[in-house]
């Protein structure tokens, strides 16, 4: 792996497409279902830089009141050193004065907690939110080499007295601590995700010295895990993950400065530790004695080669007699300089020399020297920073590969709330500590039961809002006995069981009976379209709270797109928002019958017609429906084994899709490995592509653009192996929580179902 960021250039986006007839609702079929995807000319998904947007929340603790106590504070809690605290107020109680005006309630420290009453908070800093940007450009411009990308999600300035007024070890509750960060966040989108009851009231968390480490503790444990929870304050600086919990802790003074700490403390975020190690060969955990192939991630092995990080600890194994923390050997030039000597094995080495490139370089113009950003430059010395290759490498394996949570977070958070490893929330916030980390930027949690739902080949799952609640609910139609059932999503995007059960159904459940599901009434519930071979066509409209007890109407002798050489497609192409059908043939000709307004499809109905519209009819060619611009109109996008991808946006109903409006050579998605899906991932109304490896599950994500093209990826990575390998059955794209956009619905054959609810801006 090592050497593969080394220029960020390289963006060379190899993947391979499957088929997809129906945009959200179409499944990924992991059997043969006699779909020829033709040769795959490329490998799929190897580019050699994977791509992540990280969210960050930020949030800005203040005291106000803290810092304007009136005059009569100062017979309490008074102190010649900021920060320190008058003991004896932890047995007495302040009278506030009674002019010229009473101070607010919370003036002085929460009374019963038996604190020293402290002041070293500060009033809101009104260019917080401006200086955070700024450093986030420079951030950025670090990890560009890493295809990493940090992007504020939002900030908050709240002001939290207990916060400050909380000092000694171990004294803080859940109770008073519950009651800060809980209204504090009260109405704010996402953060913290809290169950009232997490903790008991009564609990002191061992190891949480007051309101700053409890504010990490719930941060680390609540917080939604796709995103980097900022909390800037007046205290120290910290970045406490991957060892301690998923929160960076920012001092005023190193956001202020224009130094480069957020973007060392964003580094231990994704997976990395200091170039250096205090007392090498310590567990940082117990203490003990260990191995430095064990801190492969802070190790450098001075070979012949570059020194290099390890991205495993059997990696780094076979090197062990000769590995050297080099950053523990290096030296800052007295003049206060960035230039840097690094002495190994009696050599001296110095800016430039490659076997100490990974800690000190130099570049173009002007033979810039820059610092490794985990490295510790000296204080007052703002030197340029930059990442190695083989850190890099950490990274992604950090993000991809889910290491386990050490020893010193279970201290930080003590014991787990109960909600944790309980079946009410399955998967919900049990897990999140483990997931959060590698889907950071798409996936915020995953749920997964296993429910043995339509895991059986007699069995056939389609996706569908069936009672227009705004979730993607799943129908089950069972080929075998014709039984049909609905499992409606819950709210929190989960499902719990089929909600609806019709025995001997028996719709469309014959090998000459072709299944699709369409809102073709327009009352925003989907429903259910059956073509036969033999000519008829019947729909049977969703009833109120979703059921399908019989069909509504029936056409006998339609003959609408039947026949070898004849594709059926579903969508909305005249924007009434009735899902209209659309016939694209081999011949090259291509049909579309409008829906009326009752949602039925009459035999005179084709309403327009294309001879030799000749598109996407090849075998090495892939049609797909979406609105990919903003007209509220369904459009065709065809994806060729060549590389090209072609857009033909609907135009009047009487002048349809006249030709190709969109064409571009993106090479995306090509290949029999892999699976194409197009859906709504950011909410913004339009549909976008994301590109599945059948195999190991990994993905990519090509948001549209505002003039409804494709051109770049926005994110690129792994699952962990989440839904992957043979046992999948299907996979689906829905908004099965009705928030931030399509979710991926996992459907496997040994009876497991799952979904990775998912949030990406726009």
């Amino acid at each position: 792996m090592t050497g593969r960021y080394v220029v960020a250039s390289l963006l060379a986006m190899l993947c391979g497409c499957g088929d997809l007839d129906r945009r959200d609702a179409s499944p990924e079929l992991m059997v043969d279902d006699g779909v020829q995807t033709g040769v795959a000319q490329q490998a799929l998904m190897v580019a050699p830089l994977d791509k992540r947007t990280i969210p960050i929340r930020a949030v800005h603790l203040v005291d106000t009141n803290c810092v304007n106590r009136p005059s009569p504070r100062a017979a309490c809690g008074a102190s010649p050193m900021p920060g320190v605290a008058d003991t004896s107020c932890s047995s007495r109680t302040l009278t506030p004065p009674t002019s010229p005006t009473p101070p607010p309630p919370d003036w002085e420290c929460p009374v019963g907690t038996g604190m020293p009453a402290v002041c070293i908070g500060s009033t809101a800093w009104p260019d917080a939110e401006d200086e955070l940007e700024e450093r986030l450009q420079t951030v950025n411009e670090i990890y560009a080499a890493a295809g990493v990308t940090f992007k504020k999600r939002s900030f908050t300035t709240i002001e939290a007295p207990t916060f400050w007024c909380t000092k000694t070890p171990g004294s803080l509750t859940w109770g008073q601590a519950k009651l800060e960060v809980t209204n504090a966040f009260s109405g704010v989108d996402g953060f913290p995700l809290i169950p009232a009851n997490a903790w008991a009231d009564a609990v002191v968390k061992t190891g949480v010295s007051g309101g700053s480490d409890w504010w990490k503790a719930v941060a680390a444990t609540f917080a939604p895990s796709d995103e980097v929870i900022v909390i800037i304050s007046a205290g120290g600086t910290s970045g406490d993950f991957p060892s301690e919990g998923k929160v960076v802790n920012l001092a005023r003074a190193d956001l202020d400065n224009g130094t480069n700490v957020l973007a060392h403390e964003l580094g231990h975020y994704v997976g990395l530790e200091h170039t250096f190690l205090v007392g090498s060969g310590l567990d940082p955990d117990t203490g003990y004695t260990m191995k430095l192939s064990k801190r492969y991630d802070e190790v450098w092995y001075n070979d012949l080669l570059t020194p290099k990080f390890f991205t495993s600890p059997s990696e780094a194994d076979d090197h062990e007699p000769n590995l050297q923390l080099i950053a523990n050997s290096c030296s800052y030039a007295t003049d206060g300089t960035c230039n840097i000597s690094c002495t190994l094995g009696g050599n001296t080495y110095y800016p430039g020399d490659s076997r100490i490139d990974a800690i000190v370089r130099t570049s173009l113009p002007g033979l810039i020297v820059s610092v490794n950003v985990m490295d510790y430059p000296p204080r007052g010395v703002s030197c340029p920073r930059h990442i190695s290759a083989s850190q890099a490498d950490v990274l992604w394996s950090f993000l991809n590969k889910e290491p386990p949570v050490t020893s010193s977070f279970t201290n930080r958070v003590s014991t787990l709330p109960t909600v944790f490893t309980s079946s009410i929330f399955p998967g919900l916030f049990g897990g999140a500590l483990i997931a959060g980390r590698s889907r950071l930027g798409l996936v915020r949690s995953i749920w997964s039961s296993t429910a043995n739902y339509c895991k059986a080949s007699t069995e056939r799952l389609y996706v569908g809002d069936f009672n227009n609640d705004g979730r993607s609910d799943l129908l089950c139609n069972q080929l075998d006995d014709g039984d049909m059932l609905i499992n409606r999503a819950e709210t929190n995007g989960t499902f719990n069981g089929s909600d609806w059960i019709k025995t001997a159904r028996n719709f469309c459940i014959q090998s000459w009976e072709h299944l699709y599901v369409g809102d073709f009434n327009g009352d925003g519930s989907d429903d259910l379209l059956c073509n036969q071979d033999d000519g008829d066509m019947l729909i049977d409209y969703s009833e109120g709270a979703g059921v399908f007890e019989g069909s509504n109407w029936i056409s006998s002798g339609r003959n609408f797109c039947v026949g070898s050489g004849k594709r059926l497609y579903i969508g909305d192409f005249n924007g009434d928002y009735h899902d209209d059908l659309l016939c694209n043939q081999d011949d090259g000709d291509m049909i579309v019958d409008f829906a009326d307004a009752d949602g039925e499809f009459n035999v005179d109905g084709n309403e327009w017609t294309q001879v030799d519209r000749n598109f996407c009819v090849s075998s090495s060619e892939r049609l797909y429906i979406g609105k990919f611009n903003d007209d509220d109109k369904d459009d065709l996008l065809c994806n060729q084994n060549d590389g090209e991808m072609l857009i033909d946006y609907a135009n009047t109903s009487t002048a349809l899709f006249q030709g190709s409006n969109w064409v571009q050579d993106l090479d995306f998605c090509l290949g029999s490995s892999a699976s194409l899906h197009v859906a709504d991932i950011n909410r913004d109304g339009r549909d976008d592509l994301i590109c599945r490896n059948q195999s190991t599950g990994k993905m990519e994500v090509d948001l549209v653009d505002a003039s409804g093209h494709f051109a770049a990826i926005e994110w690129r990575g792994e699952l962990d192996g989440w839904c992957s390998g043979s046992s999948v059955k299907h996979v689906f794209f829905g908004d099965t929580d009705n928030q931030y956009g399509a979710d991926i619905i996992c459907n496997e054959t040994d009876g497991t179902l799952s979904v990775a609810s998912l949030r990406m801006e726009p």
